[in-house]
């Protein structure tokens, strides 16, 4: 059976500063936004789609709403927190991911998430918060 599941980006906070550096104009903080998607069985469903860029905070807000349809219990959400940088690549600030068998049903829940660290970015710190229906 399939779901519809509609997720609010609240806020984001204590996220660490990916714009060190001699080619960084701003006061030192990253540029954050969340990119989010849907993963059923290791591959994307559906489109990608992300929040604005927030300038120059560890601490941002968004409040954006985004809605994935066709959506099943056994598929998870990830989300990626990342620096936006004018030139070159984002930067990671980290990610959580979030199966859906753990979403309550016909019920909205609000929630704070710890960044999930990996191999690659041991040193990933922050917490996202969500609001979740599905």
């Amino acid at each position: 059976m399939s779901h519809q599941l509609e997720v609010r980006v609240l806020a984001a906070s204590d996220l660490r500063n990916a714009d060190q550096g001699m080619w960084s104009n701003s006061k030192g903080n990253s540029d954050p936004y969340v990119c989010l998607k849907i993963k059923r069985k290791g591959r994307t469903f559906g489109r990608e789609q992300q929040t604005p860029v927030e300038n120059d905070t560890p601490n941002p807000t968004w409040g954006n709403r985004f809605t994935f349809k066709g959506v099943e219990m056994s598929d998870h959400l990830q989300c990626k927190i990342k620096d936006h940088d004018s030139m070159g690549t984002d930067d990671l600030l980290g990610r959580i991911i979030l199966p859906l068998s753990q979403i309550p049903l016909d019920r909205r829940t609000t929630t704070w998430h710890a960044l999930v660290p990996d191999e690659e970015n041991p040193n990933f710190r922050g917490k996202l918060q969500l609001v979740r229906n599905l």
